[in-house]
């Protein structure tokens, strides 16, 4: 993939790889969104966001929905780029960020 390019979730329009990233990230975004991985994942994440009442780490995310950690996050990362989802601030003794659904 060319460094002038980026792989990009187009019923979205949300870059999802950065066009400085190795092909294999290109390549492994490209499969995610064929087989529809990346979608079904973004949904799965929203849905868990939605049943919290109080804001959530990535990780406990990642836990209630049975998603990996690092999944979990980049779909957050899509959701906030999409209006879904919003950080709220940080957990105090762990310094993560929380996040909350947008309603």
């Amino acid at each position: 993939m060319s460094t002038s390019q980026q792989t990009f979730d187009f019923n979205h329009m949300l870059p999802l790889a950065r066009s400085d990233d190795p092909d294999g990230s290109h390549a492994a975004v490209a499969r995610g969104t064929r087989s529809g991985r990346i979608a079904w994942s973004r949904q799965q994440v929203e849905a868990a966001l939605r049943e919290q009442t109080e804001p959530v780490t990535s990780k406990e995310l990642a836990q209630r929905s049975g998603l990996d950690r690092h999944e979990t996050a980049r779909r957050l990362s899509d959701l906030e780029k999409l209006g879904h989802a919003r950080k709220f601030g940080t957990r105090p003794d762990t310094k993560e960020t929380l996040w909350l659904a947008v309603k």
